[in-house]
């Protein structure tokens, strides 16, 4: 019997400004996750049964379009949770991260 997979990892963006020695993306490839690329995977991912999805990197907050990615996410009924070093957070986000799809 195998274990459902609850939560998927996506890589939103390839860059960040710290070198974390534990950081399992060792490429520090450059470059953003489209959004038409990202809306085709959750739909896959929600066919499968996943619950939530994980916004990593790089860093995640350096995604042009990150407020979007994560209200799709929501719109597919999912949880989103961010892998970030919150160095950018209050820039992207002044009045908070969206709790809803709109």
């Amino acid at each position: 019997m195998s274990t459902p997979v609850r939560t998927a990892l996506i890589s939103t963006a390839g860059h960040c400004e710290v070198a974390c020695s534990f950081c399992f993306r060792a490429d520090r490839a450059r470059g953003f996750l489209t959004t038409a690329t990202y809306t085709r995977a959750l739909s896959r991912l929600k066919e499968t049964g996943v619950e939530g999805v994980c916004l990593t990197g790089g860093e995640p907050t350096h995604h042009p379009d990150l407020p979007q990615l994560v209200r799709l996410a929501l719109q597919f009924g999912m949880t989103v949770f961010l892998a970030t070093d919150s160095r950018r957070w209050r820039a992207r986000w002044p009045d908070g991260a969206p709790t809803e799809a709109k």
